[in-house]
Formats: C-alpha cells, sequence, structure tokens
C-alpha cells in the first residue's frame, strides 16, 4: 500500500511540470494541439454525459424490463450503450445469463451474495470505472507526463498510470482491480490495452460480469477541444459468445472543476444494511 501510494505520489508530482502544449494557433478538431512529446493534448476533467445512470445498467432498459427485471422508472426509456451488438443485448453464454438475470431480479433488493461490489465500496475496475465517472458525480482527470497518460479518478480515488512505451504486461498470474494498462497513439486515438483484471467486478448493478481472462481494448478519439468519444471492446470468451462494444460520450469539465473528496470506499455498510432489511421482511410480512 506505501509503494502504491508513493507510485502515485510520483506521478502527480510529474503532473505539476505535465507538458505544456506547443504555442500554436487553436487547433481544428481534426488536428489538435500536441504536447512536447507528441503526444495529443487531452489533459484536463472530463466526464461522461450519461451521468448516473451508466452505471445502472448498459444494456436497453425496456429490453430489461421486458425479461423480468423490476419495474424501475429509470429503466422504461434508457437505450444502454452497447454498440455492438446492434440490438444492444450482451451475447452471454446460457450459464452466465442465469446468473446475470438472478442479480437483475434482486437489485432492488439484493442478497448478499448478488450485492454490486461497488456497494461494498470495492473499485469498479475497467470500463466502468470510466463511465461511472461524470462532471457531477466525479470527473476522470487526464495528465500526460512524457511518455506516459495518468487517469486520476474521484471515485474511489482510484487511479491508472498507462506507459506508451510498448512495454509488455505482466504474468498472468497478476490481477488486479483495475488491470493493467498498455497504451499507444493511433492518429488522435488513444488505444488502451487492458489485461489482467481480478473477477470482483461487474459492469452495472443488474449484474453483467467477466471473468479473470476478460481483455479490454479502449479507444479514446479526439472530437474536439471538449469532446472525447469512448469505445471499449470486451473480449471475455469465459462469459460470453462473442466480443462486444460499448461506447459512451465525454465532455470536459465546467472551468472550476476539479477532484473532490469520495466518501464510498471499502468498510461501507451496505450490505449489513440490505441484510437487515431483508430479515426484518422476512420476519414481517404485510
Amino acid at each position: 500500500m506505501k509503494a502504491r501510494f508513493l507510485y502515485l505520489i510520483f506521478f502527480v508530482a510529474l503532473s505539476m511540470a505535465c507538458q505544456v502544449a506547443q504555442q500554436q494557433p487553436p487547433a481544428e478538431p481534426s488536428q489538435p494541439v500536441r504536447l512536447s512529446d507528441g503526444q495529443p493534448d487531452i489533459q484536463g476533467l472530463w466526464g461522461n454525459i450519461l451521468e448516473n445512470i451508466a452505471s445502472l445498467n448498459i444494456e436497453p432498459g425496456p429490453h430489461l424490463l421486458q425479461i423480468g427485471a423490476p419495474e424501475f422508472e429509470a429503466l422504461r426509456s434508457f437505450p444502454g450503450f452497447v454498440l455492438d451488438p446492434p440490438d444492444g443485448v450482451l451475447p452471454h453464454q446460457p450459464w452466465a445469463l442465469e446468473r446475470r438475470n438472478q442479480a437483475m431480479q434482486e437489485f432492488l433488493a439484493p442478497s448478499p451474495a448478488m450485492m454490486d461490489p461497488q456497494t461494498r465500496g470495492w473499485p469498479n475496475g475497467i470500463p466502468r470505472e470510466n463511465y461511472y465517472s461524470s462532471n457531477q458525480n466525479g470527473p476522470i482527470q487526464i495528465l500526460q507526463p512524457p511518455g506516459y497518460v495518468v487517469f486520476l479518478y474521484e471515485i474511489h480515488h482510484e487511479f491508472r498510470i498507462v506507459p506508451l512505451d510498448g512495454r509488455s504486461h505482466p504474468g498472468e498470474d497478476i490481477k488486479l482491480w483495475e488491470g493493467d494498462s498498455r497504451g499507444r497513439w493511433e492518429g488522435n486515438t488513444l488505444v488502451i490495452d487492458v489485461t489482467n483484471h481480478n473477477d470482483s467486478t461487474r459492469f452495472d448493478v443488474m449484474g453483467n460480469f467477466h471473468s479473470d481472462e476478460m481483455r479490454v481494448t479502449e479507444r479514446w478519439t479526439i472530437v474536439d477541444q471538449d469532446t472525447l468519444e469512448y469505445r471499449a471492446t470486451i473480449d471475455d470468451p469465459n462469459v460470453y459468445t462473442k466480443p462486444w462494444m460499448i461506447g459512451v460520450t465525454f465532455e470536459r469539465g465546467p472551468e472550476g472543476n476539479e477532484i473532490l473528496e469520495y466518501a464510498g470506499v471499502e468498510g461501507e455498510t451496505g450490505v449489513q444494511t440490505a441484510a437487515a432489511i431483508q430479515a426484518f421482511e422476512a420476519n414481517n410480512p404485510q
């Protein structure tokens, strides 16, 4: 823990001397300002435009209601943000769909086994850490010291340090909450390969999950100075029948926005509270 903290402090200190954009005229959307090491400049605070609903469910809400999700107003009109398959429905293996549906049917009053890991104060993992972040709920701050892209999340105060030098991932026996990230620039798109996940995170409250063999390919594309398009392809043959992709839009935070203290951390009493409510309801039927 101490080494991890010092590692973060090192990179935050670097951010104080982070690259200054070369003096150029204002960039066109197709020609972003570049930093001294050639990286397109995406430094700043960003949030997804879907806000909190993105973490509730990634599939179309009406579809979930149709297959048995409890009635919930926010599901009625939410289209989800799965781009592939085109219908927005995840290609689960049969056993995985059964497990997901159990969590979905309990999501309003989950048993401890079906509780969203986020309720326990655990990290969200990638890609959920990204689309749970918004300018209202808690933004992402992106820093670009030479040779790296650093993501600082207000949520859980998590962070990712993404090297751009082509180094390899660690061994397969290393499993991390946020996975292991290795990046490269393809024109104006930052491509990040994320491996070495643990299997303790989920994609949403509804119970969509993954194995520790999941591989995520992220693509952060500059649309203009204030807009990033995010795409993430999930490849996990242990749980799904084929790869699938999500997509959300990020907008630059308003002037004066900053990362604040986050109060949802490991040790939250949500699990115990839910269990107590269930026990009370079981002993006091209406």
